[in-house]
């Protein structure tokens, strides 16, 4: 007796139709929105594409619950005959760990606008609106062939793991003020490293405001430590390094495992280091209740649900643009800062600050070129 597993849920008209003699219908995957593709990996696990830019994947014809590998929403078209339509594993696949797929992709050649063109991220149904008219000029698109990596999601969520470190260490040295400012680098910081990891095209224009930024940084810490960079300055820059490789990785993650899963792991998977040193530094002496307060608010809020919509948002918008959003956070700080900590807002350090906000705001309007189509 010959056997044929449905993968996807049949239609009415297929409910109704009779199967030859000698094959049994079963379904074997339900629940899947359009999907196009199907790829069976050499270890077991099922592959299912859907046309919306989805990839999801099963541990095997027995899991029901998949996992999203990828979500391709910014990029893909998905309009009437357009989508992810193309996915195919590596002949040695998953010694050679990479899933290529095929899509509309929702850019113009050659524009340096970033995707998506037509479409807006997180709805997965996209226009094509009139003007042009999907009969009429129609909405231009290209094609894009993408090589999307299933292993070493454990190194990308440890670099997901920022630079809260080294700030709170940092700190313990400076005033809150002084760290708002330094730290209102962390944007533009941001914005280059995603522009370099995905390989990204920044205009002169782009780079000019990130060396001006870095120089007016530096000249704020030297000021503020009577002309001499401190100790703790090396240790902000480097919290600020830190945590935006950790944004651009836990934004590459979050398209794999999902914003709630990747902050999590981060925070299971540095307790071999964060545990040690929280021990060697408890203090000597009781802390008062606002401290425990504070701490309660950062490990809840900052450090945990915050990330949840930080890392999605990086996710869906594009890290280079939405990276921006850390503009307020200078700002924020500083205003904080005088009513909870009793600091005193002098006019240099806001100068200082709105000169480094000037600096990003003009690099966040700078243009940045999309990849060339066809690679990833």
């Amino acid at each position: 007796m010959m056997t044929a597993a449905l993968v996807f849920s049949p239609t009415p008209a297929a409910q109704g139709a009779t199967l030859p003699p000698g094959f049994q219908e079963s379904i074997t995957f339900s629940g899947l929105d359009q999907p196009t593709v199907v790829r069976f990996a050499p270890d077991g696990r099922v592959f299912v594409a859907e046309k919306r830019g989805v990839i999801k994947v099963f541990d095997s014809l027995t899991d029901t619950t998949p996992t999203v590998f990828s979500d391709l929403n910014v990029n893909v078209y998905n309009f009437w005959d357009r989508g992810l339509l193309g996915m195919a594993l590596a002949p040695n696949f998953p010694t050679d760990p990479y899933v290529y797929v095929l899509y509309t992709y929702d850019h113009e050649l050659g524009s340096s606008a970033p995707a998506p063109r037509w479409g807006t991220p997180g709805v997965y149904s996209d226009p094509c609106p009139t003007p042009p008219g999907a009969t009429g000029d129609g909405c231009v698109v290209s094609a894009r062939l993408s090589r999307l990596q299933a292993s070493a999601r454990s190194r990308r969520v440890l670099n997901a793991a920022g630079g809260g470190l080294f700030l709170a260490l940092a700190l313990r040295h400076v005033d809150a003020m002084h760290a708002a400012v330094v730290t209102g680098l962390l944007p533009l910081a941001t914005a280059v490293i995603a522009a370099l990891a995905l390989r990204q095209r920044p205009t002169f224009g782009f780079w000019a405001c990130a060396v001006l930024g870095s120089a007016l940084v530096v000249a704020f810490a030297a000021w503020a430590g009577g002309g001499r960079l401190s100790w703790a300055d090396g240790l902000l820059l480097l919290g600020i390094l830190s945590a935006a490789a950790g944004y651009v990785a836990g934004a590459t993650a979050s398209r794999d495992l999902g914003a709630e899963q990747v902050i999590c792991w981060v925070l299971v998977l540095s307790l071999p280091l964060t545990a040690p040193l929280m021990l060697l530094s408890w203090p000597s002496q009781p802390a008062s209740a606002g401290a425990w307060a504070g701490f309660a608010y950062v490990t809840l809020f900052s450090m945990w649900l915050g990330f949840f919509a930080w890392y999605r948002g990086l996710a869906l918008g594009g890290t280079v643009r939405v990276s921006q959003v850390q503009l307020l956070q200078p700002f924020l700080a500083l205003l904080f800062a005088v009513p909870i900590l009793g600091e005193r807002l002098d006019p240099v350090t806001l100068l200082f600050s709105l000169a480094v906000i000037g600096t990003v705001f003009l690099g966040r309007r700078m243009p940045v070129r999309a990849p060339t189509p066809g690679r990833r």
